[in-house]
Protein backbone atom coordinates (compact mmCIF):
# COMPACT_ATOMS: atom_id res chain seq x y z
CA UNK A 1 0.00 0.00 0.00
CA UNK A 2 1.20 3.20 -0.93
CA UNK A 3 2.17 5.18 2.05
CA UNK A 4 0.83 9.31 1.96
CA UNK A 5 1.63 12.00 4.44
CA UNK A 6 -1.41 13.80 5.83
CA UNK A 7 -1.00 17.53 6.59
CA UNK A 8 -3.98 18.68 7.93
CA UNK A 9 -5.13 22.61 7.35
CA UNK A 10 -4.90 25.21 10.41
CA UNK A 11 -8.35 26.80 8.97
CA UNK A 12 -10.93 25.17 7.60
CA UNK A 13 -13.87 26.41 4.92
CA UNK A 14 -17.19 27.24 5.39
CA UNK A 15 -19.14 24.43 3.78
CA UNK A 16 -22.08 24.93 1.76
CA UNK A 17 -25.37 24.78 3.40
CA UNK A 18 -28.18 21.60 3.44
CA UNK A 19 -30.33 22.66 0.32
CA UNK A 20 -27.98 25.27 -1.29
CA UNK A 21 -27.52 24.99 -4.88
CA UNK A 22 -24.10 23.31 -5.38
CA UNK A 23 -23.64 24.28 -9.18
CA UNK A 24 -20.29 22.60 -10.83
CA UNK A 25 -16.98 23.13 -9.86
CA UNK A 26 -18.15 26.28 -7.50
CA UNK A 27 -16.73 25.12 -4.00
CA UNK A 28 -13.59 22.98 -3.44
CA UNK A 29 -12.75 21.19 -0.26
CA UNK A 30 -9.93 22.09 2.51
CA UNK A 31 -7.27 19.55 0.93
CA UNK A 32 -5.73 18.11 -2.08
CA UNK A 33 -3.26 15.15 -2.95
CA UNK A 34 -0.25 15.70 -4.66
CA UNK A 35 2.57 13.35 -5.70
CA UNK A 36 5.80 14.21 -7.56
CA UNK A 37 7.74 12.14 -10.66
CA UNK A 38 11.64 12.42 -11.99
CA UNK A 39 13.28 10.44 -14.06
CA UNK A 40 15.78 10.00 -11.01
CA UNK A 41 13.39 8.99 -8.13
CA UNK A 42 9.48 7.85 -9.94
CA UNK A 43 6.82 8.74 -7.90
CA UNK A 44 7.73 9.53 -4.70
CA UNK A 45 6.22 12.36 -1.72
CA UNK A 46 2.43 10.98 -1.70
CA UNK A 47 0.80 13.55 0.31
CA UNK A 48 -2.27 14.89 0.95
CA UNK A 49 -1.90 18.71 1.47
CA UNK A 50 -4.03 21.76 2.37
CA UNK A 51 -5.87 22.83 -0.74
CA UNK A 52 -3.85 25.86 -2.11
CA UNK A 53 -2.18 27.30 -5.39
CA UNK A 54 0.43 25.02 -6.83
CA UNK A 55 3.75 27.25 -7.25
CA UNK A 56 5.38 26.64 -11.23
CA UNK A 57 7.78 27.99 -13.32
CA UNK A 58 6.71 30.01 -16.46
CA UNK A 59 8.27 27.83 -18.24
CA UNK A 60 6.80 25.29 -17.07
CA UNK A 61 6.84 22.40 -20.29
CA UNK A 62 2.62 22.11 -19.47
CA UNK A 63 2.15 26.20 -20.23
CA UNK A 64 3.85 25.56 -23.36
CA UNK A 65 3.10 22.06 -25.22
CA UNK A 66 -0.59 20.88 -23.50
CA UNK A 67 1.36 17.75 -21.79
CA UNK A 68 -1.69 17.44 -19.75
CA UNK A 69 -4.35 14.30 -18.31
CA UNK A 70 -7.23 14.07 -16.24
CA UNK A 71 -9.66 12.23 -15.37
CA UNK A 72 -13.01 12.86 -13.17
CA UNK A 73 -15.27 10.43 -11.31
CA UNK A 74 -17.64 10.78 -7.94
CA UNK A 75 -19.06 10.09 -4.91
CA UNK A 76 -21.91 9.15 -3.15
CA UNK A 77 -23.49 9.41 0.24
CA UNK A 78 -26.19 7.17 0.76
CA UNK A 79 -29.57 7.12 2.48
CA UNK A 80 -27.88 4.79 5.75
CA UNK A 81 -24.60 7.26 5.32
CA UNK A 82 -22.31 5.32 3.45
CA UNK A 83 -19.95 7.11 0.92
CA UNK A 84 -19.38 4.88 -1.97
CA UNK A 85 -16.92 5.32 -5.09
CA UNK A 86 -18.17 4.09 -8.21
CA UNK A 87 -15.70 1.99 -9.91
CA UNK A 88 -12.63 3.85 -9.62
CA UNK A 89 -10.14 1.06 -11.07
CA UNK A 90 -11.98 2.19 -14.27
CA UNK A 91 -10.56 5.40 -13.96
CA UNK A 92 -7.36 4.67 -13.23
CA UNK A 93 -6.66 2.47 -15.96
CA UNK A 94 -8.11 4.87 -18.66
CA UNK A 95 -5.58 7.40 -16.70
CA UNK A 96 -3.24 5.44 -17.20
CA UNK A 97 -3.96 5.22 -21.25
CA UNK A 98 -4.19 8.35 -21.49
CA UNK A 99 -0.61 8.86 -20.01
CA UNK A 100 1.13 6.07 -21.88
CA UNK A 101 -0.64 8.16 -25.25
CA UNK A 102 1.13 11.52 -24.40
CA UNK A 103 4.43 9.40 -23.02
CA UNK A 104 3.68 10.65 -19.62
CA UNK A 105 4.49 8.31 -16.55
CA UNK A 106 2.09 5.89 -15.21
CA UNK A 107 0.01 5.70 -11.85
CA UNK A 108 -0.21 2.15 -10.76
CA UNK A 109 -3.77 1.74 -10.32
CA UNK A 110 -3.75 0.75 -6.71
CA UNK A 111 -1.66 3.91 -6.01
CA UNK A 112 -4.60 5.50 -8.10
CA UNK A 113 -7.18 3.75 -6.08
CA UNK A 114 -5.51 4.53 -2.75
CA UNK A 115 -5.44 8.35 -3.30
CA UNK A 116 -8.79 8.62 -4.20
CA UNK A 117 -10.03 6.71 -1.24
CA UNK A 118 -8.10 8.33 1.47
CA UNK A 119 -8.65 11.84 0.12
CA UNK A 120 -12.55 11.41 -0.07
CA UNK A 121 -12.14 9.71 3.46
CA UNK A 122 -10.57 12.74 4.81
CA UNK A 123 -12.66 15.01 3.48
CA UNK A 124 -16.11 12.69 3.40
CA UNK A 125 -17.60 15.17 5.53
CA UNK A 126 -17.96 16.99 2.24
CA UNK A 127 -19.60 15.03 0.81
CA UNK A 128 -23.32 15.90 0.07
CA UNK A 129 -26.46 14.23 1.35
CA UNK A 130 -29.39 15.50 -1.33
CA UNK A 131 -30.26 13.89 -4.06
CA UNK A 132 -28.71 14.71 -7.56
CA UNK A 133 -25.50 15.81 -5.99
CA UNK A 134 -22.09 14.05 -5.42
CA UNK A 135 -18.70 14.83 -4.42
CA UNK A 136 -16.81 15.26 -8.31
CA UNK A 137 -13.15 13.78 -7.96
CA UNK A 138 -10.73 15.58 -10.56
CA UNK A 139 -7.23 13.49 -10.85
CA UNK A 140 -4.53 15.39 -13.00
CA UNK A 141 -1.02 15.06 -13.86
CA UNK A 142 0.87 18.06 -15.48
CA UNK A 143 4.27 18.53 -16.96
CA UNK A 144 6.70 20.21 -14.63
CA UNK A 145 10.16 20.42 -16.07
CA UNK A 146 10.95 23.83 -16.70
CA UNK A 147 12.52 23.80 -20.35
CA UNK A 148 11.09 25.79 -23.66
CA UNK A 149 11.87 22.87 -25.92
CA UNK A 150 9.55 20.47 -27.54
CA UNK A 151 10.28 16.59 -25.59
CA UNK A 152 8.37 14.78 -23.49
CA UNK A 153 9.20 16.00 -19.85
CA UNK A 154 11.21 14.87 -17.16
CA UNK A 155 9.23 15.94 -14.05
CA UNK A 156 5.53 15.77 -13.21
CA UNK A 157 2.74 16.40 -10.79
CA UNK A 158 -0.09 13.96 -10.37
CA UNK A 159 -2.97 16.66 -8.11
CA UNK A 160 -6.57 15.28 -7.15
CA UNK A 161 -8.66 17.93 -6.10
CA UNK A 162 -12.39 17.39 -5.08
CA UNK A 163 -15.89 19.50 -5.11
CA UNK A 164 -19.39 19.02 -4.20
CA UNK A 165 -21.35 19.45 -7.04
CA UNK A 166 -25.04 19.16 -8.05
CA UNK A 167 -25.93 18.58 -12.18
CA UNK A 168 -23.26 19.93 -14.65
CA UNK A 169 -25.87 21.35 -17.07
CA UNK A 170 -28.58 24.27 -15.19
CA UNK A 171 -31.06 22.11 -16.87
CA UNK A 172 -30.29 19.14 -15.15
CA UNK A 173 -31.37 15.81 -16.77
CA UNK A 174 -33.04 17.43 -19.23
CA UNK A 175 -32.38 17.54 -23.25
CA UNK A 176 -29.26 19.63 -24.43
CA UNK A 177 -28.50 22.01 -27.17
CA UNK A 178 -26.04 20.65 -29.10
CA UNK A 179 -23.68 22.57 -31.56
CA UNK A 180 -22.04 20.57 -34.23
CA UNK A 181 -18.96 22.53 -35.13
CA UNK A 182 -17.74 21.74 -38.72
CA UNK A 183 -15.12 24.88 -39.29
CA UNK A 184 -12.77 24.57 -36.22
CA UNK A 185 -11.13 20.90 -36.70
CA UNK A 186 -9.86 19.66 -33.62
CA UNK A 187 -6.49 18.46 -35.57
CA UNK A 188 -5.10 22.06 -35.57
CA UNK A 189 -4.62 21.16 -31.79
CA UNK A 190 -1.72 18.65 -32.15
CA UNK A 191 0.18 20.04 -34.45
CA UNK A 192 2.70 20.54 -31.21
CA UNK A 193 1.46 17.36 -30.08
CA UNK A 194 3.07 15.31 -33.10
CA UNK A 195 5.91 17.43 -32.64
CA UNK A 196 6.51 15.52 -29.12
CA UNK A 197 6.74 11.91 -31.85
CA UNK A 198 4.95 10.26 -28.54
CA UNK A 199 2.50 8.56 -30.39
CA UNK A 200 5.60 6.77 -32.53
CA UNK A 201 7.65 5.59 -29.49
CA UNK A 202 4.12 4.45 -28.15
CA UNK A 203 2.84 3.42 -30.97
CA UNK A 204 -0.30 0.62 -30.80
CA UNK A 205 -2.30 2.43 -28.60
CA UNK A 206 -4.74 3.84 -30.16
CA UNK A 207 -6.52 7.37 -30.77
CA UNK A 208 -9.25 6.86 -28.06
CA UNK A 209 -9.95 5.96 -24.36
CA UNK A 210 -7.86 9.02 -22.98
CA UNK A 211 -8.81 12.36 -21.72
CA UNK A 212 -6.34 15.20 -22.56
CA UNK A 213 -6.03 19.24 -22.64
CA UNK A 214 -6.47 18.95 -26.81
CA UNK A 215 -9.89 17.17 -26.41
CA UNK A 216 -11.59 20.22 -24.65
CA UNK A 217 -9.23 22.95 -26.01
CA UNK A 218 -10.99 22.82 -29.33
CA UNK A 219 -14.40 23.60 -27.78
CA UNK A 220 -13.30 27.24 -26.95
CA UNK A 221 -13.74 28.76 -30.36
CA UNK A 222 -17.15 27.76 -30.83
CA UNK A 223 -18.83 28.36 -27.93
CA UNK A 224 -17.77 31.79 -27.49
CA UNK A 225 -18.56 32.25 -31.10
CA UNK A 226 -22.11 30.53 -30.78
CA UNK A 227 -22.80 32.50 -27.28
CA UNK A 228 -25.13 30.87 -25.08
CA UNK A 229 -27.38 29.75 -27.06
CA UNK A 230 -26.26 25.47 -26.57
CA UNK A 231 -24.96 23.75 -23.69
CA UNK A 232 -22.25 21.91 -25.69
CA UNK A 233 -20.49 21.79 -28.76
CA UNK A 234 -19.06 18.75 -31.04
CA UNK A 235 -15.90 19.20 -32.89
CA UNK A 236 -15.48 16.87 -35.50
CA UNK A 237 -11.99 16.05 -37.06
CA UNK A 238 -11.67 17.29 -40.20
CA UNK A 239 -9.58 14.37 -42.59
Amino acid sequence: MMEIRIERATTLKEKPKAGEALGFGKYYTDHMFVMDWDRGQGWHDARIVPFGPIPMDPASMVLHYAQETFEGLKAYRTKDDRILLFRPEMNARRFANSNRRLCMPEVAEEDFVEAVTQLVACEKDWVPAEEGTSLYIRPFMFATEAAVGVHPACSYKFVIILSPVGAYYPEGVNPVKIYVEDEYGRHRLYQVRRQLRCQHRCAGQGRGNGLHTGIVAGWCPPQIRRGSRYDECHVHDRQ
